[in-house]
């Protein structure tokens, strides 16, 4: 059902602007245009003292209600056409509620325009034009300034920026906006060291904090409150910047990944958002939404972990990454400790990998490194409990050998050397001579 507004004298000027070019061709240099009110009242000029804006207009902003104008010019120096803009707003009124006025989808104006010159006078003319009208939209931004994400540094000082752009008249404007960030689930920790909010002095950080959401991830919430009255046409800064400052820290496994941030928002102040997570619930019970790529970068090639547990009471870890060394500490005067060692082999090719071969060493006094055949130095000599588990990987795909030989090669020819655990599996007696495996 289609329904119409009278909207009588309450559409009200806002700028009236005209390019420079335009401006010194049809009028020269030294030309002007006066503003003259419904009253009569000459209330601006534009000449060349104006300022002229960053597209190059010469642009007269409206201080006072105005809803009606006469353009007066000084006489031309060539013939053309002068191409003049004007911005128009509706004001206010009690009578027509929010909802009211977002369910206009197009304006019919009629204006009236005559001109004269001291030798000359077209009489007025009406013109009827129908603009169709577009709803604003809740629309933000967010980037990080780093879009790779080590898994083995510190990312320290990270920059991540949501913007809650206004920087034209399609935008929303906000009233106490919700963000919520959620980061990939390789994020393990976060340390926000500063959030800060700029170019916009309508809005102010209320609260801010990082948790682990529902879904298991690690989110930071912002909660920002004020509301807006005016637009940000700066295309630069495209509204209230909410800038981030976070030491993150990766899941020490994660291969190299991409993933993204997401970004939600809440606007008491939302018309409808440009991308919702659930558009079909009303206005206030949608959220905004936005995603910004990131990349978790893993050494290239294979990398090894190696993590115990258990050896002291302490309930401490001790894991070592690529072969880099990793410290424990062991009670002081304590029995013997029974501890879990758990490798891991991550394959940060871009392939994937076939027939592998794993040469690993167990602790005992004089061991060596597997390809330096360094002295380790170790003064511990240690038993497996039990035999090894594989996990992530079909236990039939897994040939596992052991050895009592501390300086066995993986030449598994050597039967001597080496003992299948399928075939001595019941010999438990075995396990305090094992070295190698």
């Amino acid at each position: 059902m289609n329904k119409t507004f009278q909207f009588g004298n309450i559409i009200q000027y806002k700028t009236t602007s005209i390019s420079k070019q335009n401006f010194a061709k049809i009028l020269g240099e030294e030309g002007s245009i006066k503003i003259i009110n419904q009253n009569g009242e000459e209330i601006g000029e534009i000449n060349k003292e104006t300022k002229e804006d960053e597209n190059g207009f010469y642009t007269y902003t409206y201080e006072n209600e105005t809803t009606g104008i006469t353009i007066k010019t000084s006489k031309p120096i060539n013939e053309g056409t002068l191409k003049i803009k004007h911005q128009k707003a509706i004001q206010a009124q009690e009578s027509y509620d929010e909802n009211s006025l977002k369910a206009i989808n197009r304006l019919q104006q009629t204006v009236k325009t005559g001109a004269s010159t001291t030798k000359l006078t077209i009489e007025p003319q009406e013109t009827t034009k129908t603009i169709n009208l577009i709803n604003p939209a809740t629309k933000i931004e967010t980037s990080i300034d780093r879009q790779e994400l080590s898994t083995i540094v510190a990312n320290e000082n990270v920059q991540i920026k949501t913007i809650l752009k206004t920087n034209d008249l399609t935008c929303d404007l906000y009233k106490n906006p919700r963000i919520e960030i959620e980061l990939p689930n390789f994020v393990e920790q976060i340390e926000l060291k500063d959030v800060n909010l700029l170019y916009d002095d309508e809005l102010k950080i209320k609260d801010y904090k990082s948790y682990v959401n529902d879904r298991g991830t690690i989110s930071i919430e912002i909660t920002l409150e004020g509301e807006n009255t005016k637009y940000n046409l700066d295309n630069i800064s495209k509204g209230a910047n909410i800038n981030i400052t976070a030491n993150i820290k990766l899941k020490d496994l994660t291969p190299t990944t991409e993933s993204v941030i997401k970004t939600y928002i809440t606007n008491e102040k939302a018309t409808s958002y440009e991308t919702s997570i659930n558009p079909e619930k009303s206005i206030l019970e949608q959220q905004g939404y936005i995603e910004t790529y990131v990349k978790a970068v893993a050494p290239v090639g294979m990398v090894t972990t190696n993590e115990i547990t258990g050896y002291n009471n302490k309930g401490e870890t001790a894991m070592s990454i690529s072969g880099k060394e990793s410290v424990g500490k062991l009670d002081v005067g304590q029995g013997t400790k029974q501890a879990t060692v758990t490798m891991n082999i991550i394959n940060n090719y871009e392939a994937s990998a076939k027939n592998i071969q794993i040469l690993g060493t167990l602790p005992c006094t004089g061991n060596k490194d597997v390809d330096t055949k360094e002295n380790l130095e170790s003064n511990i000599t240690a038993s497996l409990e039990s035999f090894l588990s594989p996990t992530g990987i079909d236990e039939k795909n897994v040939e596992i050998y052991y050895s009592e030989n501390a300086e066995s090669t993986k030449e598994l020819e050597n039967a001597r050397k080496w003992l299948d655990k399928r075939k001595n599996s019941k010999h438990k007696n075995i396990f305090n001579k094992l070295k190698r495996l």
